[in-house]
């Protein structure tokens, strides 16, 4: 058997055993930890939409902004952006919230309104970005007055086509 053959087989054999490893410690942790991170997921949520009930679009970014500063780790950073989603689907719409904010699937402009807001709100945070993606998602969605529809281009929100339902 040639000694490149022989190399691809213990390549793939390696690849499979760290795969199944994988596999096997995420089963492991998920079988020991997921109902803790459906519960912090689940109360996350409900908090966000209370929070939300009394507050405007831009109070839960800046509760979602406050929030981030105090967590201290992925887990907080996951729960902080579910409780950001809950929120703005709950809050008071915030007069031209969504002015600016480009459309999700537009990668360069996403990445650099995203990297502009941070620096503007949250210098030298990396996570922010995470943040300022759910807002992105909001505007984006049906349920933001005008969605994302006009935003981008900049125009005013009297302009905006309402999607249909």
């Amino acid at each position: 058997m040639p000694g490149v053959l022989k190399a691809i087989l213990v390549f793939v054999g390696v690849l499979v055993l760290m795969i199944l490893v994988a596999v096997g410690v995420g089963w492991y942790w998920w079988s020991h930890h997921g109902q803790e991170l459906i519960a912090a997921a689940k109360a996350s949520h409900e908090e966000g939409q209370g929070f939300g009930k009394g507050t405007d679009n831009a109070g839960c970014v800046t509760e979602a902004l406050s929030r981030r500063k105090k967590s201290t780790g992925f887990g907080d950073m996951i729960t902080n952006n579910l409780f950001l989603k809950a929120c703005l689907g709950a809050s008071r719409t915030t007069e031209g919230f969504c002015d600016g904010v480009p459309k999700k699937g537009e990668i360069m402009q996403s990445a650099t309104w995203q990297v502009a807001r941070c620096a503007a709100v949250a210098p030298g945070d990396q996570s922010c970005n995470q943040l300022f993606g759910q807002v992105q998602e909001y505007c984006d969605s049906r349920t933001a007055p005008g969605g994302a529809a006009g935003a981008a281009a900049g125009a005013p929100p009297s302009a905006r086509a309402t999607p249909a339902r």
